[in-house]
């Protein structure tokens, strides 16, 4: 009779104990891997003690009933198998996250389920052993099958820990590599000299690796607090949008970051460990989580309609640290995970919050859709367009000419600004009302307009257009540009740059320019006219129109915005306020112009009210510059 070595299957029942009694103690995050992590300890701790019972039966005892051989000997197969099989979902799960796929989940259990099949059905069939002779265990012809089971789970771990080795670290990669280099081993050995029972060591030293690389339970929180973090967050986000039955609630607490400027590091930790007791004691220990030092996000059940309300109430208004007292309150924003498809929609989302709530955006609560999400991808995608024209100058500039009545000629146009969404494929245009308040609030509107002015200048020049009989080009003039201390630095070096004189040039501005920095703008407007330049006021009788702002602002010409047109045509009262206030401004001296001149009806009542120039699609739609170029030479 060989002499087989018990200690191997003690250390591994010791190792695998100790382990599970630690990692539970730990009370960890409760996740897909840490589940199986916790199957495997379990198996390793059951294949220890059947491992000995069989030993201890077929060999000191062969004279046992055949049953009971079968009975003791069938679990220690069984779990030898389920043994690798979880360890080929462990890697899955490590790798993939909660989205495995329907292939690899049924690719590990159908071995599974095979291998199982000819161990249980071994006493009948003798497929795998044949222990009827007392003292020996005879291999049966499909014996082999385990083992090839065993060898087609390790080639897939490998397999999936190579193709997903960029969303692992270096530590995950080498204790995923070690495991299964280990658990190979063990096997060769243990085909080799079956007196050697060493899968079972093998199977408890790769858990101390998984929990020293992979599950420590540490993982899953905040820092040092008992929160836990973003990447138990999104693993709780993916839950629910499976489930739909939950929903989102992100706080963020404006006030913290001026206070924990105040305090120690010692203080700091404080305030973090009182806020998360706060969150947690409304809504739980695991259904509360810490994404930055001022963002907590809560999964609680779509049932719970007044969740958000329940923080904002018991909220104290305040911050305190050692009894200062600084003012506080929460930022709120649901989210229902049934209108996204994976934890990175959600993610995306998220950050989109967050920057919202820094940016001071948003009520005190609002709520997040899908629909929502598609709007800001779409805006992105807008601003992406719009990065790429200012570095490839991509923008077109098209002109709409403007009409003189006195003269009968057409002796300015408006430039107009046109980007073309080259990142859809539709190469379509994107609308300046769209791209334009985007440009603005980014940042980027101040390149967008010297891009402009510097493109008319160069066009007026080179196309030599005053001998076509433009008189000048009207440049639409962004409120953010013109609160630019060095504008008119700026505008004069293009000008000289292109030697085109400024009385060639008209600058377009609203109203609404003022609302930023009057003095600034007025300053700037002052030190342009001194040096020829002059100024339309753009889109008049919308918004805030009034004298007073007209009569602050040194302006030559007023445009009248398209509506207020359109409204004369349709309604005898809003004809007599418009004749009225032509009337009005050509006592005051003002050139007008009517934009949104569309038909010969229109343009009668606006020539018979005064107006001076016309501009619109009854002369001519906005046109790139060659075709420009070609209405003039043919009016």
């Amino acid at each position: 009779m060989a002499a087989f070595n018990y200690s191997y299957d003690l250390i591994a029942i010791l190792l695998a104990a100790i382990l599970l009694g630690v990692y539970s103690l730990q009370k960890p995050y409760p996740t897909n891997s840490g589940s199986i992590y916790l199957y495997l300890l379990c198996i390793t701790m059951i294949l220890g003690i059947s491992d000995l019972f069989a030993l201890s039966v077929i060999w000191r005892h062969p004279d046992s009933a055949l049953w009971l051989k079968y009975l003791v000997q069938i679990p220690c197969l069984l779990c030898y198998i389920s043994l690798n099989c979880g360890f080929y979902y462990y890697i899955l799960f490590i790798a993939k996250g909660e989205y495995c796929g329907l292939f690899n989940k049924l690719f590990g259990i159908s071995l599974w389920v095979i291998a199982s099949a000819f161990i249980i059905t071994t006493p009948f069939t003798h497929f795998i052993e044949d222990l009827s002779i007392p003292g020996q265990v005879i291999i049966g012809p499909l014996f082999f099958w385990i083992f090839i089971t065993n060898g087609l789970l390790l080639a897939a771990d490998v397999a999936i820990t190579l193709t997903y080795r960029r969303y692992l670290s270096k530590l995950q990669i080498g204790a995923a590599f070690a495991g299964i280099v280990l658990i190979f081993a063990a096997a060769f050995i243990q085909y080799n000299y079956p007196s050697e029972h060493v899968i079972t060591v093998a199977a408890a030293i790769v858990a101390v690796l998984a929990y020293a690389a992979l599950e420590d339970p540490s993982n899953y929180f905040f820092g040092d607090s008992k929160c836990y973090n973003d990447k138990a967050f999104y693993i709780a986000v993916g839950k629910s949008i499976e489930s739909k039955k939950d929903r989102i609630i992100i706080f963020r607490i404006e006030g913290y970051e001026y206070v924990s400027h105040m305090l120690d590091d010692v203080h700091v930790r404080e305030l973090a460990d009182e806020l998360g007791t706060f969150f947690r004691k409304i809504y739980g220990r695991h259904n509360t989580f810490c994404l930055s030092n001022d963002i907590y996000a809560v999964v609680v059940s779509r049932e719970r309609t007044d969740a958000a309300s329940e923080a904002i109430s018991d909220f104290k208004g305040y911050l305190s640290v050692d009894e200062t007292k600084v003012t506080a309150s929460l930022k709120v924003t649901e989210l229902d995970p049934s209108h996204f498809n994976s934890s990175s929609d959600v993610r995306h989302i998220v950050e989109t919050v967050i920057q919202q709530h820094l940016e001071g955006d948003g009520q005190r609560v609002n709520e997040m859709t899908r629909e929502y999400l598609e709007m800001r991808d779409n805006e992105q995608r807008i601003l992406q367009c719009v990065r790429h024209a200012i570095k490839t100058d991509g923008f077109e500039i098209w002109y709409q000419p403007i009409y003189e009545d006195r003269s009968g000629k057409f002796v300015s146009a408006e430039a107009l600004i046109r980007l073309r969404d080259n990142l859809s494929g539709n190469g379509g245009f994107i609308p300046p009302s769209v791209f334009i308040p985007l440009a603005e609030k980014n940042g980027l509107i101040v390149q967008i307009g010297e891009i402009v002015f510097e493109s008319v200048c160069r066009f007026y020049t080179e196309s030599r257009l005053e001998k076509l009989g433009v008189e000048y080009i009207e440049v639409n003039l962004s409120p953010v540009q013109c609160v630019q201390t060095d504008l008119t630095l700026r505008l004069q070096n293009i000008m000289r740059r292109y030697g085109i004189g400024p009385e060639h040039i008209n600058l377009e501005i609203t109203e609404t320019a003022q609302s930023r920095d009057k003095h600034v703008m007025q300053r700037n407007i002052r030190t342009l006219l001194n040096r020829g330049v002059t100024f339309s006021l753009d889109d008049f009788g919308t918004g805030f129109s009034n004298i007073d702002n007209l009569a602050s602002l040194p302006v030559s010409l007023i445009k009248f915005d398209k509506s207020l047109i359109d409204n004369a045509m349709a309604d005898e009262n809003s004809r007599i306020i418009l004749g009225s206030l032509l009337k009005m401004l050509k006592c005051l001296k003002y050139k007008c112009v009517a934009e949104g001149v569309e038909s010969e009806e229109t343009l009668s009542m606006v020539r018979e009210m005064g107006c001076d120039y016309f501009q619109g699609y009854f002369f001519s739609r906005p046109v790139p510059s060659p075709e420009y170029i070609q209405f003039l030479k043919k009016n």
